[in-house]
């Protein structure tokens, strides 16, 4: 018996010996594999007379959110990128226009999502000034969403897949309201709330949409959809009443053409012709060549155009400092893709202390939220501005209430025609669930030191104290928002009383009104940050917080170890999956709200479908 345990203990010594020596050498490959991988020079090479091949995948953003380790390395390669950077696709576009190796831009936006109005506008714009150097744009789909054509019609040609579809539907807001449900359930959201148009939280309080949202809702729809309408038709070389005639006549328009919505675009004069991919790519190569292999056009993907022509910045040059604030705005520290209070507030303050930044660019895409959180964040700014360092808020598709809030004290404020904003107004929303716990047979019971004891436990039903306390401060944060408006904008306080009430405003309006400077882009805010500074040369630098150094070397290692062909890869989406995303998203937003005094100032309406 000895002699077999000794027998067996030798042999497992010598297995954990084995085991030790495999795993220190699988250590040092993937170590030397790694560093091959991040230190080795694999810029592309970029052919003379080639096209540039814009083809971004995912969701559109200012700011890309932070992914931790695992879900790097527990992705699916066959998985889509789920956001692709704006500043990206403006720097290669523009980068493009005067590289005389690129000679035509080919557009493929099946994969895009997430583009708003502005964000729309502003593309198209960029590709009417590629076309400013004479190289041709072509665009082909398998389909086109309504926000991907916007950018698309600006193209000398548009191409649809035979097999595709297209159909332009307008704008739209169609929130879902949950108050039956609530009621069923037992459960009640408390919403306090200033101003007539301030339609935060009525899809707690009513089935439906209340009058006046619906009337400001409307009036803003309106003015975007003339925006689209105008800009559409121009690229076409239509006329916006031919192009809007169309609308009324479309079942019959549709069954001429058999039910095919391909035909009808061309019918419209929306696509220039229906060609399969293999076909459109022969259009192109006829421009810029065919490739190395023989198959397909001579293009450079535009991140590897990018990777190809990036420079290190000129230490010798002031800096222009870019802070991103996209998303909800929350208190205290948050990740990329929310505001948080603390961080932008603190990459700001960065900013401001570098001896390198000669001015600060706040590049707000935000509905707001967190009064307290958007409080944090207009302070730094006003110290920004104290301190005599220019800085210029630059407004994308949204900045709207908490998203104003924290563009106020900027020296200038710079937003699109069809940049949301205004919504100036409060609200304070808190559930409670005594009745759901009552009616499953749990209650809460207990005693207190004062009357407030307790007061904000969301077991307990609201009295009539915790109602009273939460309507006068939400009544107190609206009187502290018109004041701010009226103090930093100048304007007269029952100006500002006329123009608030809650109520959005397209950009277009907002500079009519007062609430902003200038109507512009973010390149032309960088510029007015610039000509504040006295400067004429300069770099662009975005102030956001880096991921940790194994984040990079995993994101390094993934992306360089991802051969997945991006012809091949397709967004599934379907209406039942809408419908359980929509409620997922509004139950984390309502489950993200943190505002310490639970007020807020945030336009929960301003999501545009489509």
């Amino acid at each position: 018996m000895k002699s077999f345990m000794s027998l067996f203990r030798n042999i497992w010594r010598g297995l954990l010996i084995v085991r030790r020596a495999i795993g220190m050498t699988l250590f040092y490959v993937i170590l030397i594999l790694v560093l091959i991988l991040v230190f080795s020079d694999n810029r592309p090479d970029v052919p003379d007379k080639t096209a540039l091949i814009l083809q971004p995948q995912g969701q559109l953003v200012e700011q890309l959110s932070e992914r931790d380790a695992l879900q790097i390395i527990l992705q699916d390669e066959s998985d889509l990128p789920s956001e692709v950077l704006l500043r990206d696709i403006v720097r290669a576009i523009k980068r493009a226009r005067d590289d005389d190796r690129i000679v035509a831009l080919a557009l493929r936006l099946d994969l895009l999502s997430g583009v708003g109005p502005a964000e729309g506008h502003y593309l198209a714009g960029l590709i009417d000034e590629f076309k400013e150097s004479g190289k041709p744009v072509l665009a082909y789909g398998r389909y086109f969403t309504q926000s991907q054509y916007l950018i698309a019609s600006r193209a000398d040609k548009i191409f649809l897949d035979p097999q595709g579809s297209m159909l332009i539907s307008g704008y739209g807001i169609y929130p879902t309201y949950y108050r039956e449900g609530l009621e069923k359930l037992k459960a009640k959201v408390h919403v306090f709330r200033v101003g007539d148009y301030k339609s935060a939280g009525e899809p707690y309080l009513r089935d439906d949409m209340s009058p006046e949202a619906r009337e400001a809702n409307s009036a803003l729809l309106n003015e975007l959809w003339d925006h689209y309408v105008t800009r559409v038709s121009e690229g076409r070389g239509l006329k916006p009443e031919d192009f809007l005639a169309h609308f009324n006549h479309i079942e019959e328009e549709l069954r001429a053409v058999g039910g095919n919505l391909a035909e009808l675009a061309i019918s419209w004069g929306l696509i220039d012709e229906l060609k399969t991919h293999q076909q459109w790519q022969t259009a192109v190569a006829d421009i810029a060549g065919r490739a190395r292999n023989g198959i397909g056009y001579n293009g450079i993907h535009f991140e590897n155009y990018l990777k190809a022509t990036d420079s290190a910045p000129d230490p010798n040059l002031p800096v222009i400092a870019i802070v991103v604030a996209e998303g909800t705005i929350l208190d205290g520290e948050q990740s990329p893709g929310s505001v948080g209070g603390a961080t932008i507030a603190r990459l700001i303050r960065k900013a401001r202390q570098d001896e390198n930044v000669a001015a600060i660019v706040l590049r707000v895409n935000s509905p707001g939220g967190s009064i307290f959180g958007s409080e944090i964040i207009r302070r730094e700014v006003a110290l920004t501005r104290e301190a005599g360092r220019p800085i210029i808020a630059s407004m994308g598709d949204y900045g709207a209430s908490g998203g104003l809030w924290i563009s106020l004290a900027a020296d200038e404020i710079w937003a699109q025609p069809t940049t949301i904003t205004g919504s100036i107004g409060i609200f304070a929303l808190f559930p409670t669930f005594a009745e759901s716990l009552d009616a499953i047979g749990v209650h809460v019971d207990g005693v207190g030191t004062t009357p407030l004891t307790g007061s904000f436990n969301p077991a307990r039903g609201m009295d009539d104290l915790t109602r009273t306390i939460i309507t006068q401060s939400v009544q107190k944060g609206y009187e502290q928002f018109i004041t701010l408006v009226a103090e930093q904008r100048e304007l007269p306080t029952e100006r500002v009383r006329e123009i608030a009430r809650g109520r959005v405003w397209s950009g277009q309006d907002a500079i009519e009104l007062g609430l902003i400077d200038n109507l512009g882009n973010l390149e032309e805010a960088i510029l007015a940050a610039a000509n504040r500074a006295d400067i004429q040369a300069f770099e662009i630098f975005y102030f956001e917080d880096e991921p940790d150094f194994t984040t990079r070397l995993l994101e390094s290692l993934f992306a360089r170890t991802n051969l997945i062909d991006l012809e091949a890869r397709e967004f599934i989406t379907g209406a039942s999956l809408s419908l359980l995303a929509q409620f997922q998203e509004d139950a984390q937003l309502l489950l993200s709200l943190n505002d310490p005094g639970y007020l807020y100032v945030l336009c929960d309406f301003c999501k545009i479908d489509p």
